[in-house]
C-alpha cells in the first residue's frame, strides 16, 4: 500500500509543476486550519485488499484491490466551476496515471463545508492490479 500511495503522491507532485496546489495525505498530522487557504488536495488510503495468489517461478504474485480517496478543497469562495475545471484536468488524469487498472472512479457533488469553511469536491477510486515481488539479486 505503501508504495501505491507513494506512487499517487508523485504522480500530483508532477501535476503540481502545472497548476499551483497543496498536496497533503489523510494521516500528516497537519490540521485542516493550518493547510493551505488556497487549493488543495488529500489523498486518502481507505483499503488495501490482497485477492488471489498464485505461484510464478520468481515468487508468489498476489492480485490486490486498493481504495483511496481525493479530497478537493478550496476556500468557500471559489466558482464550482474552477474546482470542477481543476479536478477533470487534474485529479482524473491522475487516478488514471497509477500503474494499476483503474476499475471504477466515484465523484460526490460539490459542496460548502461550513464546519472547516472550505468547498469540496470528494472522489473516490478503486485500482486492481498484481503485485509481483522484487528479486532481490
Amino acid at each position: 500500500m505503501d508504495e501505491l500511495l507513494n506512487l499517487i503522491m508523485e504522480i500530483f507532485r508532477n501535476e503540481q509543476k502545472k497548476f499551483p496546489f497543496e498536496l497533503y495525505t489523510s494521516f500528516d498530522n497537519v490540521p485542516i486550519r493550518e493547510k493551505s487557504s488556497q487549493l488543495f488536495v488529500v489523498v486518502s488510503p481507505v483499503n488495501f485488499r490482497l485477492n488471489h495468489s498464485f505461484p510464478s517461478k520468481n515468487g508468489r504474485i498476489t492480485s490486490f484491490t486498493a481504495d483511496f480517496q481525493i479530497d478537493l478543497l478550496s476556500p468557500m469562495t471559489t466558482p464550482e466551476t474552477e474546482m470542477l475545471k481543476f479536478f477533470y484536468t487534474v485529479v482524473v488524469p491522475a487516478m488514471h496515471s497509477v500503474n494499476c487498472s483503474v476499475s471504477e472512479i466515484k465523484v460526490d457533488a460539490w459542496k460548502i463545508n461550513r464546519t472547516i469553511q472550505k468547498a469540496t469536491y470528494r472522489a473516490s477510486f478503486q485500482c486492481k492490479g498484481l503485485y509481483i515481488p522484487v528479486q532481490e539479486a
